[in-house]
């Protein structure tokens, strides 16, 4: 670059600054800096009316922009990304670019930008998160590694968001009518919704940088307790759209991270009543997280049951979000989101423990939420039509399966943890039924003639796993209990066994015998083939029986 790489950038268009970029960013990084220092210096000063400053805002703008273009093309291009991955970041470490944007976006003057120029500065800074975050932290298979910053840059970092989150709520406003601003189809899609998928994503990733880098030590997080980020971050999680930028569950565990942080129950109230119930509204927060299980594609996993337990926590709330939540078709949204989840077991030994975990934990979500349902029935608050008595009860045969699976899996002591769940919210169903068959509950008429038709069609298979289960050796005693409470479930329902014995035949050509298939659970569409050995079994696919077959063969009479 020749001595005076400000005049030599200045005359470049988008193509020669990019090219300028895959040679040596660091002088393109360095010029940037400088030329937002001194914006942010002429704003603190007033000095904002001068031939200068325009040439620098002119000159920033156009840098940002090619930054930003060439970045999205670095990283989605792996035949490019190491090298220039690696040499963006070393530059970013190299010069204060990074902290100097960030303070940009945190002032009034980037709201006077055109909408393309603060899509642009806000891209710039959600690439170096992603690289960060994918380079030094999350880092899988294909990822760039990249050298870690130094820890007074996440504090850095992070004192200087706070003006971002101050400003983005400020300006909320600004950023819907940038949004609804598409002039003759020149914006559409995704691309609209610009700004706040930036904001949503770098309130996402920096608290996940600041858990990450600083383990064991919340004082980053705690810094952000009396900013907006958590008001900002759940904004644009609510003002996102479902099939086009997508929201993403990850902003609401941001925000209640933050919440969760500070140990000032006023300011939760407070932040729940001013920006769920007033500024979203409790019936659409709810019901967009009520969509999310099944509209979102990256709900499952941990990702589904932060979710649920998000659904339950939010739901107690207040009373505003209380009677929203009644209102809500829970069961189904829970039990579909259930269905279409595949989680598969690993063989490792601390692979199951992690699985378990994960699946407990999920389950405790479940519990939850069928607790606060049946009790909403019970006292007339819930609608009756909000609830499927089928969905009941496969959530119901979900949280039996993984217990018997985390059994097998050699660490009971995860389901003594778990154990109070479980005894919530079957010993409360069961007894809801009872009192329904006494005349002394309000539990719908509809719900229990679902319940009932399900343990007819769906129940006797997860007897037989029960009582198989229970004679097993080491058997935790969650075990037997359920084989007790899912008997007596039956009873109450007016079901025989013969009755599920029955539809259990009639049924049971529809479901994969291999339990880590998707079908295990959930009726396939297609014909299975039925195990020639023993004609008792029924799989999918050859794969599924062939990955069954070690516990199969026990069972198959061709080994007879």
């Amino acid at each position: 670059m020749s001595a005076n790489p400000r005049k030599q950038l200045s005359s470049c268009d988008r193509n020669e600054l990019m090219v300028i970029l895959r040679k040596s960013p660091l002088g393109v990084l360095k010029a940037c800096t400088t030329a937002l220092g001194n914006i942010l210096r002429a704003c603190g000063s007033g000095a904002v009316a001068s031939s200068q400053y325009d040439a620098d805002l002119r000159f920033s703008a156009s840098l940002l922009d090619a930054l930003d273009i060439y970045l999205g093309v670095v990283l989605n291009e792996p035949r490019l990304s190491d090298r220039h991955v690696r040499d963006f970041w070393e530059a970013c470490l190299s010069t204060d670019f990074p902290c100097t944007l960030i303070r940009f976006l945190g002032s009034d003057i980037l709201w006077t930008h055109t909408f393309d120029e603060r899509d642009s500065a806000f891209g710039c800074l959600c690439s170096f998160m992603h690289i960060w975050w994918h380079g030094t932290i999350l880092t899988e298979e294909g990822d760039v590694r990249v050298r870690k910053p130094s820890r007074d840059l996440v504090t850095r970092i992070v004192r200087e968001s706070r003006a971002v989150w101050e400003m983005a709520w400020q300006y909320r406003a600004q950023i819907i009518v940038d949004s609804n601003s598409v002039v003759a189809g020149a914006r559409t899609g995704p691309s609209r919704y610009g700004v706040p998928r930036y904001v949503q994503n770098f309130a996402t990733s920096l608290l996940k940088i600041a858990e990450g880098e600083n383990q064991g030590d919340d004082s980053a997080i705690r810094t952000l307790d009396s900013s907006k980020i958590a008001h900002v971050v759940l904004w644009t999680w609510w003002f996102l759209p479902f099939g086009d930028a997508q929201p993403d569950n990850r902003a609401v565990e941001a925000a209640v991270t933050v919440l969760l942080s500070t140990p000032d129950d006023a300011l939760i109230g407070r932040f729940v009543d001013e920006v769920i119930v007033e500024e979203i509204g409790a019936d659409v927060f709810l019901s967009k997280l009520n969509r999310s299980l099944n509209e979102l594609p990256d709900v499952a996993g941990d990702s589904l049951s932060n979710s649920l337990y998000f659904m339950e926590v939010f739901s107690n709330a207040n009373s505003a979000l209380a009677y929203a939540y009644a209102k809500l078709p829970i069961s189904t949204s829970v039990a579909m989101a259930l269905r279409k989840m595949h989680d598969p077991q690993t063989t490792l030994l601390r692979g199951k423990q992690m699985w378990g975990e994960r699946q407990l934990r999920r389950w405790g979500a479940c519990a939850g939420l069928l607790v606060s349902i049946g009790k909403g029935l019970d006292n007339g608050i819930r609608a009756p039509t909000t609830v499927d008595g089928a969905d009941i009860y496969s959530i119901f045969i979900y949280g039996v399966l993984i217990a018997i699976s985390v059994a097998r899996s050699g660490d009971p002591s995860l389901l003594n943890q778990h154990e109070a769940k479980y005894s919530d919210a079957f010993s409360q169903w069961v007894e809801h039924v009872r009192q329904h068959n006494r005349s002394k509950s309000s539990l719908p008429e509809a719900v229990v003639c679902g319940l009932r038709d399900a343990a007819r069609s769906d129940g006797y298979s997860v007897l037989l796993e029960l009582r198989k289960a229970s004679y097993e050796p080491e058997i935790p005693d969650i075990i037997p209990y359920l084989l007790s409470v899912w008997t007596d479930l039956g009873k109450e329902l007016g079901v025989r066994e013969e009755e599920m014995r029955k539809g259990y035949e009639k049924a049971r050509n529809k479901y994969c015998s291999w339990r880590q298939c998707k079908y295990n659970d959930t009726p396939s569409d297609k014909a299975l083939q039925i195990c020639k050995g023993c004609g008792l079994a029924f799989y999918c696919t050859r794969t599924c029986q062939v990955s069954d077959w070690k516990g199969h063969k026990c069972d198959c009479r061709r080994l007879k």
